[in-house]
């Protein structure tokens, strides 16, 4: 989607993540794409979908499994969410 007031928009986003994500979680980085799906296609805000892994990737489904790591990864979810709100304030 376009760029907001602040000049966000989701392919920043995207890849902002992905790039904090395959640093702090050891994970290759599969990088950003656009997609049709309707979660992400008709927002008027930048929205990601975020890949952490594949169920049928025997390595991948354990470490979704493994509490720590599900942590880890939603405390870099977090922390890349509250610095993009630092670098691109919308005022709220």
């Amino acid at each position: 989607n376009k760029k907001n007031a602040a000049g966000l928009n989701s392919y920043l986003l995207a890849t902002t993540l992905a790039k904090n994500l395959s640093q702090t979680m050891g994970t290759k980085n599969r990088g950003a794409s656009s997609s049709e799906f309707v979660v992400v296609k008709y927002n008027t805000v930048p929205a990601v979908l975020i890949e952490l892994g594949f169920l049928t990737n025997t390595s991948d489904l354990n470490k979704l499994t493994n509490a720590s790591y599900q942590k880890k990864a939603a405390e870099t979810i977090y922390n890349t969410v509250a610095e993009i709100f630092k670098t691109y304030p919308m005022g709220r």
